[in-house]
């Protein structure tokens, strides 16, 4: 609950408050959101209403076991909104379309043999459109696509010297007008840093770290999550494109029996190999919670975090990306629908009408979006 902050924006911390809890917790009744919130049941009621209202929130049955009369819960309507996020690289453009929830319910990855930003751009907005023409995502609940993208296009956009939205750090505001094109230009390091704790609502770690696979493999450390004062810094890993060229090979190969169980292979070598870099390049710095992915398939980040785990000991914990290789274009989503739809993004002095009427922009579809279906979640390559 805030106090000392003016009334639109209160009420709009308070509704993006609520939808957070109900994404992070699955089902709460209106009592129990308010003895979370510190809200007063008539203004958890007057929230809950307007959420059921726009499609967000939906009654999802009775409490039971309990004296007197059942209550009702409220569940976050996950397919309400869609996000598209984009990872593009030096050869190919990874695309998602996630919901609310954090699930992607579309991926698709395609090639990209030019390096000229307007064609990319294009490019992006031609594959969006086909999506949409095509069903595969509804339209009208798009709330935007955000590009994740190191380099050039991310300075530009910082500086202001293109128009486009660009976020600049977790949680914050995008307070550029868009693009024609509607594209929201994000950082791949801050993508990363989002992607696991969106999707991993149990896990609010102080410190962690993300272990990228790519052409140029990085160390991304992410401190003061759980305080909202977010730190993002990426390095380089020594001898990191060796590493990861050989991940790269073995991703592409067929495996026909275990790489890592007895220690030995190509995946557990390059654990090795990656254990000590990690410990010469960071030493005490390396976080004890680290996560693998990058451009490498689910089966070979599982193989190398459980090797990189034994070898690291008890106290550290290495878990593979929840998906590996779409890691940057899965994060970029979830900056985006935290920024528009979720509590971090607003307390700001006001709401401009990019950010604060996301809501009610999406609200005039409520009446025909109320019993979302999912998306289809086919792949395509």
């Amino acid at each position: 609950m805030l106090h000392g902050i003016n009334l639109e924006v209160a009420a709009e911390w308070n509704r993006r408050m609520l939808l957070q809890i109900l994404r992070t917790s699955g089902q709460k009744t209106r009592r129990e959101l308010a003895a979370v919130t510190g809200l007063s049941m008539p203004a958890i009621a007057n929230i809950a209403g307007l959420l059921i209202k726009d499609g967000f929130v939906r009654e999802s049955g009775r409490t039971s076991g309990n004296r007197g009369q059942p209550a009702i819960r409220l569940q976050m309507v996950k397919d309400r909104a869609i996000c598209i996020g984009v990872d593009v690289s030096s050869s190919r453009m990874r695309l998602v379309a996630v919901n609310l929830a954090g699930q992607v319910v579309h991926r698709r990855t395609q090639a990209l043999d030019v390096a000229d930003e307007a064609v990319v751009c294009a490019t992006i907005v031609d594959a969006v459109a086909e999506l949409t023409a095509s069903g595969i995502v509804d339209a009208r609940k798009v709330i935007g696509v955000a590009v994740a993208r190191c380099g050039s296009w991310i300075d530009h956009a910082d500086r202001g010297e293109a128009a486009t939205n660009a976020i600049v750090r977790l949680g914050g505001r995008a307070d550029q007008p868009a693009s024609e094109n509607e594209l929201t230009f994000v950082s791949s390091y801050d993508a990363l840093a989002a992607m696991e704790p969106f999707q991993r609502t149990d896990h609010e770690a102080e410190r962690f770290g993300y272990v990228h696979l790519s052409d140029t493999p990085s160390l991304v450390t992410v401190t003061g999550r759980s305080t909202g004062h977010l730190h993002v810094e990426a390095k380089r890993i020594p001898q990191g494109a060796k590493i990861a060229a050989r991940l790269h090979a073995a991703s592409e190969a067929k495996p026909t029996a275990p790489t890592t169980n007895d220690g030995t292979g190509t995946v557990a070598d390059c654990a090795g190999d990656l254990h000590l870099a990690l410990h010469e390049a960071y030493g005490r710095s390396v976080p004890t919670t680290l996560y693998v992915g990058g451009y490498v398939t689910d089966l070979v980040a599982v193989d190398l975090a459980t090797a990189l785990g034994k070898l690291r000991g008890s106290g550290s914990v290495v878990c593979p990306a929840t998906t590996a290789d779409y890691a940057i274009a899965i994060g970029a989503a979830a900056m985006l629908i935290e920024d528009r739809l979720m509590p971090q993004g607003v307390l700001c002095p006001k709401i401009n009408d990019d950010i604060g009427g996301e809501l009610e922009r999406l609200g005039r579809f409520g009446s025909q979006s109320n019993n979302c279906e999912p998306a289809d979640g086919g792949v395509a390559n």
